[in-house]
Protein backbone atom coordinates (compact mmCIF):
# COMPACT_ATOMS: atom_id res chain seq x y z
CA UNK A 1 0.00 0.00 0.00
CA UNK A 2 1.29 3.26 -1.07
CA UNK A 3 1.76 6.49 1.24
CA UNK A 4 -0.64 8.07 0.00
CA UNK A 5 -3.62 5.65 0.86
CA UNK A 6 -2.15 5.66 4.08
CA UNK A 7 -2.53 9.76 4.20
CA UNK A 8 -6.03 9.52 3.39
CA UNK A 9 -6.91 6.88 5.92
CA UNK A 10 -4.97 8.97 8.57
CA UNK A 11 -7.43 12.01 7.48
CA UNK A 12 -10.29 10.12 7.74
CA UNK A 13 -9.14 8.57 11.11
CA UNK A 14 -8.29 12.56 12.44
CA UNK A 15 -11.77 13.47 10.80
CA UNK A 16 -13.95 11.33 13.19
CA UNK A 17 -11.86 12.44 16.27
CA UNK A 18 -12.95 15.61 16.11
CA UNK A 19 -16.55 14.39 16.51
CA UNK A 20 -16.29 14.19 19.95
CA UNK A 21 -18.59 11.50 20.52
CA UNK A 22 -16.37 9.75 23.55
CA UNK A 23 -16.79 12.58 25.73
CA UNK A 24 -19.94 14.46 24.44
CA UNK A 25 -21.83 13.92 27.56
CA UNK A 26 -19.11 14.60 30.30
CA UNK A 27 -18.50 17.90 31.75
CA UNK A 28 -16.11 16.44 34.46
CA UNK A 29 -13.22 16.75 35.68
CA UNK A 30 -12.83 20.35 35.10
CA UNK A 31 -9.30 21.46 34.08
CA UNK A 32 -8.37 25.23 34.88
CA UNK A 33 -12.20 26.08 34.82
CA UNK A 34 -12.96 23.86 31.65
CA UNK A 35 -14.57 20.99 30.92
CA UNK A 36 -11.83 18.42 29.83
CA UNK A 37 -13.60 17.96 26.05
CA UNK A 38 -12.68 21.90 25.79
CA UNK A 39 -8.85 20.41 26.81
CA UNK A 40 -9.30 17.74 24.04
CA UNK A 41 -10.48 20.40 21.16
CA UNK A 42 -7.30 22.84 22.27
CA UNK A 43 -5.03 19.98 21.62
CA UNK A 44 -6.85 18.31 18.25
CA UNK A 45 -6.23 21.87 17.19
CA UNK A 46 -2.60 22.24 18.25
CA UNK A 47 -1.77 18.62 16.81
CA UNK A 48 -3.86 19.59 13.59
CA UNK A 49 -0.81 21.95 12.44
CA UNK A 50 1.97 19.34 12.22
CA UNK A 51 -0.29 16.54 11.38
CA UNK A 52 -1.77 18.27 8.25
CA UNK A 53 2.28 19.27 7.34
CA UNK A 54 2.90 15.55 7.46
CA UNK A 55 -0.13 14.27 5.48
CA UNK A 56 0.64 17.12 2.31
CA UNK A 57 3.60 16.19 2.27
CA UNK A 58 3.18 12.46 2.07
CA UNK A 59 0.39 13.03 -0.52
CA UNK A 60 1.41 15.96 -2.43
CA UNK A 61 3.28 14.62 -5.92
CA UNK A 62 6.69 15.94 -6.04
CA UNK A 63 6.94 19.22 -7.56
CA UNK A 64 10.41 19.26 -10.01
CA UNK A 65 13.10 21.62 -9.74
CA UNK A 66 12.56 23.92 -13.07
CA UNK A 67 9.91 23.35 -15.72
CA UNK A 68 10.74 22.59 -19.01
CA UNK A 69 7.81 23.67 -21.85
Amino acid sequence: MSKRYWGYVACAVYILLHFDLYWFDKVDPIILGTPYSLWGKVLYGLLSVPFLYLVYHWIWPDIPESFED
